[in-house]
């Protein structure tokens, strides 16, 4: 009974946490996706850039996102765009490697990541973009573009939670928007032989903004269409919001279960399932004792033998076998008829022990006796002392 009730036990705690496994599945990805802060293209959540780089794939225009480190990786050809970075921080000799690749001539388009020392490299001072929240709105001040061949037509630019306020002061740049105090929002300048592109508050370009139809995308696409040469590609930055490649089948697997409602849904079908086998399979209470298996013992298959014999009226060919099993237990040939059968008995019949019962068994056979008579006398034959 106690092995029993275990087992029962066992079986719903297992259920319990299929079920509960179940549920945390069944989240709605949006709830997830909506709390990211990263400014990923791979992102559709309000703070995420999936909207700037459909925009840029519908009008095409030749976008590819990046999945590696800036060290050790392929150079690139094109406009590079690195949207506040934060998952993954440049590391000192990326940040070497990216201002000495723009000072010789790249072209880079970059919001700053919190606590991003880069800014002060590219010499925008030091600048720390508003924490996204998304409880609390931040307080903002109206922007406006300034003339420029990217903002023609642009009308509206949404407020703005940050802005450059600490540029040096021999940085030779445009001002591209501003906001209404007249602090730098975007701004274009040359470094070295290369060129930078600087959004003050990445929200300009986010998938938020997009939805509400506000201009600074725009700008943005254009600036971005107009610095990339024939033949250039504009690369997003992914490996540094934590989306690098050469991941593992299983980080595959299991980014297709948490983040995918198809792969939510197989998920769930087999917990489900695999709980099914679990209950089917498994027997509740202890299992009945197997039967006791019936043996027969030698005496009765001797004596199902003989009922056969005596069915059959094979008197004769038992008298045969007996005589037979005689023959090869003292060696000799076994007798093909009557009248070897009774040369051996003769020379039987000569033996000093066994004589005497040769000499039985001749008349047993000779009376035409039964089996169990002849077998008795072979058994005097082979053991003439039994019955003393």
């Amino acid at each position: 009974m106690a092995d029993a009730t275990r087992s029962q036990v066992i079986t719903l705690v297992v259920l319990v946490v299929a079920f509960a496994l179940a549920t945390f599945l069944v989240v709605p990805l949006g709830s997830r996706a909506d709390d990211d802060i990263r400014a990923s293209t791979l992102l559709t959540g309000d703070h995420g850039a999936g909207a700037l780089y459909q925009a840029m794939v519908t009008l095409g225009l030749p976008v590819e996102r990046r999945h590696t480190p800036f060290i050790d990786a392929d150079p690139l050809r094109g406009p590079l765009v690195m949207l506040s970075v934060g998952a993954v921080g440049l590391s000192r000799s990326e940040r070497e490697g990216l201002v000495a690749w723009v000072r010789a001539g790249g072209t880079l388009m970059y919001a700053p990541g919190f606590f991003d020392p880069l800014t002060e490299s590219l010499e925008l001072g030091s600048h720390d973009p508003v924490f996204p929240n998304p409880f609390f709105a931040e307080p903002r001040v109206p922007a406006a573009p300034l003339p420029h061949a990217w903002t023609e037509g642009v009308n509206e630019v949404p407020d703005v939670a940050s802005t450059f306020d600490e540029l040096a002061e021999d940085l030779d740049h445009e001002v591209i928007i501003e906001s209404a105090g007249g602090a730098p929002v975007v701004i274009a300048y040359r470094f070295g032989q290369g060129r930078v592109v600087a959004l003050a508050d990445q929200t300009l370009v986010s998938n938020e903004t997009a939805r509400a139809g506000a201009g600074a995308l725009v700008v943005f696409v254009r600036a971005a269409a107009d610095l990339a040469e024939p033949g250039d590609t504009i690369w997003f930055d992914e490996y540094h919001h934590g989306f690098a490649g050469g991941g593992s089948p299983l980080d595959a697997a299991w980014r297709f279960v948490a983040d995918t409602g198809r792969g939510r849904a197989l998920a769930q079908l087999a917990v489900l399932a695999l709980a099914l086998l679990y209950v089917v399979g498994r027997r509740f209470g202890a299992p009945r004792p197997p039967a006791p298996q019936r043996r027969r013992s030698p005496l009765e298959h001797v004596d199902a033998l003989a009922r056969v014999y005596r069915g059959a009226g094979a008197r004769t060919t038992a008298r045969r076998l007996l005589i037979g099993g005689l023959a090869r237990r003292l060696r000799e040939p076994h007798p093909a008829g009557d009248a070897e059968t009774a040369a051996l008995l003769d020379r039987l019949g000569r033996h000093p022990a066994m004589g005497p019962p040769a000499g039985r068994l001749a008349g047993v056979l000779a009376a035409d006796g039964a089996p169990l008579d002849v077998a008795g006398a072979i058994d005097d034959i082979i053991d003439p002392g039994r019955k003393a």
